[in-house]
């Protein structure tokens, strides 16, 4: 009876392990940071349908856990949109191929240096079925030239599949910027 006893625990602690949920957003979390902030590895955040602006929104730093964030409808209806101020999403040391993002819009980020997709340090992971549009990076004045108005990709390996820039601008690379060590693998880049 105590082998039996034992492996059920062992069992339940290794099933515990590979448990993933999906959370809705909004429903389960009021925007994608929060949603992001408490998700777990591998969890699925799911955005309905609708137009989302603001710092919850954008300006998101994919760093600690690989989760994939997806769109209920579709880039056609999921719009995630940086106002003119605000930067979009970013992968830094995230180097997990089972993070995803697809499904979105993704419009008006202006960032310094930086624009609206950035792939960082060691990062992997799949941007797919998602549209850029409309963004900029700037220098600001600065010494060193803008980089990747729309898509960013500097000493990391991501996938990008089925995704669509447009009327994207920086000094360097308005559309696409690779830099240094990276290896991406595109799938359909228009």
């Amino acid at each position: 009876v105590s082998t039996s006893i034992f492996f059920v625990i062992i069992l339940m602690v290794c099933c515990a392990s590979c448990y993933s949920a999906s959370w809705y957003v909004p429903g389960d979390y009021p925007d994608l940071r929060t949603a992001y902030e408490e998700a777990e590895s591998h969890d699925t955040i799911i955005i309905r349908p609708g137009y989302y602006a603001g710092d919850n929104w954008t300006e998101i730093f994919f760093f600690d856990k690989p989760v994939k964030v997806v769109s209920e409808g579709g880039p056609a209806v999921t719009t995630l949109d940086g106002r003119g101020i605000d930067r979009g999403l970013h992968f830094r040391d995230l180097y997990d191929d089972s993070m995803l993002v697809e499904g979105f819009t993704i419009t008006n980020c202006v960032g310094e240096f930086i624009g609206a997709v950035t792939f960082h340090e060691n990062s992997s992971g799949t941007l797919r079925n998602c549209i850029i549009e409309n963004c900029r990076a700037t220098a600001q004045g600065q010494t060193v030239p803008s980089e990747g108005g729309g898509l960013r990709i500097w000493g990391s390996s991501p996938v990008i599949e089925n995704v669509i820039i447009r009327d994207c601008h920086a000094e360097q690379g308005g559309g696409c910027n690779i830099l240094v060590n990276s290896a991406p693998i595109f799938r359909n880049l228009t």
